[in-house]
């Protein structure tokens, strides 16, 4: 669970540094931009792959393990 708060926390920060790159550079293909949008891809790809297991992980369980 800390794992995907810190995850998160990352996501918004790095998502707040591109929306402020962006408004410093006026435009989304300069190399900071990029870079930093590259970055956040890598971690939202993280978090959808952890939701995902998540997901399937909880369909394998029986009825009763879930309770």
């Amino acid at each position: 669970m800390e794992d995907e708060l810190t995850l998160e926390t990352q996501i918004n920060q790095l998502r707040r540094q591109m929306s402020l790159a962006y408004e410093e550079k006026g435009t989304l293909t300069d190399a900071c931009v990029v870079a930093i949008s590259q970055e956040l891809d890598h971690y939202i790809v993280i978090a959808q792959r952890r939701k995902s297991n998540a997901i399937t992980d909880t369909d394998q369980q029986t009825p009763t393990e879930l309770t």
